[in-house]
């Protein structure tokens, strides 16, 4: 039997739907991009998300745990992008690298539409409107997640619909952290034959084979490397669990970005439709045109080590 509990805070970025059943427990926060910022089977943790407090806040500024990346994923070099033969100056976020980074919906209020327990499963509609208001990007869209939570699977499924009257450039990712207590024993398995190399202030200049021999142990490896996929699937292996995502977009390319927090207490696994600064270096570019839509879902296997 599911139980979905709505809980509020003096911060309604705070606000959160606690999904659960004997095996599974899952937290999703609308006025924080309608992330998922927990998840378990059996008691075992599998998403690393914020700590549900204001110094959480503060670190999903810098984690961006469990968001979703559009109108792109990663960096547009120093916020610089032309489209159409116009150009367009996006805020600079990454006050690092001096870059924009990871899109413009991570942190904004979804709207619930519907929660619905049914006998295998819970649905739950979140919607996000966005009116072009942005200079940077002045292209009005609405962002759509579904989602579907059973006792042993997450699905997400994201629409993404062109409310405006131009066509306009996008890319989309999802950035979630995967834990392991024991990381470096920890391995995964992907297909790919091609590794981006960047710059120093991470942005991809160039890329080289590398056939990956699977599976892979993370070993004492720090990762901030973005892979070109050769299909959808993703695994990972942990001491406590295994976990395949399996993507479904009907893009032909898709990429991977790998990142190892300093901690090494997770892994950030990251599926995009493109790569890094994709609106520049034109990889993986898509676009959206007036009334159409984007399906795009990220389904989530879990099996619990006996």
């Amino acid at each position: 039997m599911f139980i979905v509990k709505k809980l509020e805070n003096k911060n309604k970025q705070l606000n959160y739907l606690h999904i659960s059943s004997d095996v599974v427990s899952c937290k999703i926060y609308p006025n924080l991009g309608g992330s998922m910022q927990e998840l378990s089977f059996n008691k075992v943790e599998i998403i690393d998300g914020i700590s549900h407090s204001e110094k959480g806040l503060k670190e999903f500024e810098k984690t961006y745990a469990s968001a979703f990346l559009f109108p792109f994923p990663g960096r547009i070099e120093k916020g610089k992008y032309s489209y159409k033969n116009k150009s367009y100056q996006l805020e600079i976020n990454d006050i690092t690298f001096s870059n924009a980074i990871h899109g413009l919906i991570a942190s904004k209020p979804f709207e619930v539409l519907s929660c619905k327990i049914e006998k295998k499963e819970v649905v739950i509609d979140l919607n996000y409107g966005y009116d072009g208001g942005i200079s940077g990007f002045p292209f009005p869209f609405k962002f759509k997640i579904t989602y579907h939570i059973s006792n042993n699977n997450v699905r997400l499924n994201c629409i993404i619909y062109n409310t405006g009257n131009s066509s306009f450039p996008f890319g989309l990712g999802w950035h979630p952290y995967f834990l392991s207590k024991k990381l470096k024993e920890s391995e995964m398995n992907f297909s790919s034959e091609t590794e981006f190399v960047c710059n120093e202030f991470m942005i991809p200049i160039d890329s080289k084979k590398r056939a990956m021999h699977n599976p892979f142990r993370i070993n004492e490896d720090f990762y901030y490397t973005t892979y070109k996929l050769s299909d959808n699937k993703v695994n990972f292996i942990t001491e406590k669990y295994k976990m395949e995502m399996d993507v479904n977009n009907n893009i032909i390319e898709n990429y991977l970005q790998i990142y190892t927090p300093e901690d090494r207490g997770s892994l950030a696994i990251e599926v995009m439709t493109c790569p890094p600064n994709g609106f520049n270096n034109k990889k993986g570019f898509l676009e959206l045109a007036p009334n159409e839509t984007f399906n795009c879902s990220f389904n989530l296997n879990i099996s619990i080590n006996a």
